[in-house]
């Protein structure tokens, strides 16, 4: 029983690591980002209800985004936000951003 339970507290922690170490990979958009966070999430905190594992998945989600400037500025407005609107305005802003890109990379040629 005891390793059992050793066991089962061990693969708890190893989630919760996973989860708090995950940031968003060089080519991966902040849907999938957030996606994956929200699949950890459950399986690294099942005893939290549902609103209280969205503030941590919107914590992690804003933390862990490859881009600093984008994440100051959706830490700011976090808490008058849902999870969803965060990664929206997070996928807008990206777009935005390489749009830019873009257009100066046209002016160059």
């Amino acid at each position: 029983m005891i390793q059992l339970y050793c066991r089962k507290q061990k693969s708890e922690t190893e989630m919760k690591r996973k989860f708090y170490e995950r940031v968003q990979q060089p080519h991966e958009n902040e849907y999938l980002f957030g996606t994956q966070l929200n699949v950890l999430s459950r399986q690294s905190h099942p005893e939290l209800l549902p609103f209280q594992c969205e503030n941590v998945i919107k914590d992690q989600f804003i933390k862990g985004l490859k881009d600093r400037s984008l994440s100051t500025k959706l830490r700011i407005d976090k808490d008058n936000k849902s999870l969803n609107e965060i990664v929206d305005d997070a996928m807008r802003y990206e777009r935005a951003h390489a749009d830019v890109n873009d257009l100066l990379q046209r002016k160059r040629i």
